[in-house]
């Protein structure tokens, strides 16, 4: 496949995960939540302020490819293991899922909890692989 056709794929691929996630963040009772962009995440992975990377796929999702130091709560137990974060309350936490749908539902209730500081991976895991951004299993 020409090296024009691949770009223009990954292009058309981010355009419609970013429309996506606009969408999801358009709905929530807390309004909508900062966007981190994956290459300014990239830059902070390996530093003493890097926020908690919050993943919260399922863990086959999560063990197929995630960004390093990442933390695996699926949504859907995040309620039930809220201890695992309780630390992170007032600092940067940035929560990511595929392309943006689960991510909102867990930011609007770290939200509910009292966490100061959620941000939203900008395009999510579709965007991160993209880019080409580290990733580790």
């Amino acid at each position: 496949m020409p090296f024009g056709s691949v770009l223009l794929q990954r292009t058309a691929l981010a355009i419609v995960v970013m429309v996506i996630v606009a969408g999801c963040h358009s709905k929530s009772p807390y309004g909508p939540t900062p966007l981190m962009m994956p290459a300014e995440l990239a830059e902070q992975l390996d530093t003493e302020t890097a926020p908690l990377i919050l993943d919260v796929r399922t863990v086959g999702e999560y063990n197929q490819g995630h960004i390093p130091g990442a933390v695996n709560i699926p949504h859907y137990v995040l309620d039930d293991r809220m201890d695992e974060v309780l630390a992170f309350k007032d600092r940067e936490v940035v929560v990511l899922c595929e392309v943006g749908v689960r991510a909102r539902e867990a930011e609007d209730y770290l939200r509910s909890q009292g966490f100061t500081d959620v941000k939203h991976l900008a395009g999510d895991m579709v965007r991160w692989r993209v880019e080409q951004l580290p990733q580790t299993r």
